[in-house]
């Protein structure tokens, strides 16, 4: 998983094709670890000769202008009850993204998190406009990110009433932002459910928008936490002006070596990519009797290019 970690500020890159996994150590203590979200557009986009672009077009065109692109992990960091006090994003962070050629900004923000808090929508809002202001001042395409959210099989009604009134305060203070610059991912990683359930929340979203505003571009993911597996078995929303998303982690082991979250299946430290024979770490005790350890068994196979590249 690519993260940037920078005190408090956590980034990971996305691009539309699949990339090697590497480490990089920048400057200011800054450490990049490699992780893919894969974003494409539904049907190529055809132009006929004297006719005006197929909305296809104009969507396959932005797309193209998010890669390279960056995650921030900052305003979604509910663990952090300081993160709304801090300024993680400076202007010396968007030179360096410059300089190291990235070209988009994905902001994931805990919207509904800062709600249940009853924190005020203009304390969010604020920060978000500041780094709109900073992505154009910089020459950045921006994606905002509904994050964190609790969507579930239990409980979707309500909830996607809840993200479609964000949305829509969303739409309103950015109507008139251009739609070349500024896109809407409606929710990041909706949990293993009934995929209709969905993807009928997510048209219901689209709707609510559209009425709206007609010309933001969307990015919208499958359930099963942004799956491509799950996607390549979805039906596309009645709506050309989407892009989709998927979030790829193989191998697991890894991508998710020592993150806490994941819980003891990825205990183990120290995995290389590819798989080295000689530097490939003992398995930590805690990961025996896990899924972990039949990710560790089966490394030796999975952890090459070419296992990657059959996702």
């Amino acid at each position: 998983m690519k993260i940037l970690k920078c005190h408090h500020t956590y980034l990971c890159t996305y691009k539309h094709a699949f990339y090697r996994w590497a480490t990089l150590k920048l400057a200011s203590n800054i450490k990049i670890r490699t992780f893919v979200l894969l974003i494409f557009v539904h049907a190529f986009p055809l132009i006929t000769n004297g006719n005006p672009p197929n909305p296809r077009f104009t969507v396959f065109e932005r797309a193209k202008t998010l890669d390279n692109g960056i995650s921030v992990s900052w305003l979604e960091q509910t663990w952090d009850k300081d993160v709304l006090n801090q300024d993680n994003l400076k202007d010396v962070d968007f030179i360096l993204l410059k300089h190291l050629g990235f070209k988009s900004i994905r902001l994931p923000v805990a919207f509904e998190f800062y709600e249940n808090s009853h924190i005020p929508d203009g304390q969010i809002f604020s920060r978000i406009d500041k780094v709109i202001k900073q992505c154009r001042l910089y020459g950045f395409k921006l994606i905002i990110d509904y994050h964190s959210g609790n969507f579930n099989e239990n409980n979707y009604l309500i909830e996607t009433k809840n993200i479609i009134q964000l949305w829509l305060k969303l739409t309103m203070r950015y109507r008139h932002v251009s739609s070349d610059f500024l896109f809407f991912e409606l929710y990041n990683e909706p949990p293993h459910m009934d995929p209709k359930i969905w993807n009928d929340a997510a048209l219901a979203i689209v709707t609510a928008i559209r009425r709206l505003d007609n010309n933001r571009t969307l990015i919208i993911g499958a359930s099963n936490y942004n799956s491509i597996y799950e996607l390549s078995r979805s039906a596309p929303i009645t709506d050309k002006n989407i892009i989709y998303t998927y979030h790829f982690y193989e191998p697991f082991l890894f991508t998710h070596q020592g993150a806490e979250w994941v819980g003891d299946q990825e205990a183990t430290t120290g995995v290389p990519f590819p798989y080295n024979a000689e530097k490939f770490p003992a398995i930590d005790p805690k990961a025996k009797n896990t899924d972990g350890e039949k990710n560790y068994k089966e490394y030796p196979i999975d952890g090459n290019e070419r296992t990657v590249g059959k996702g």
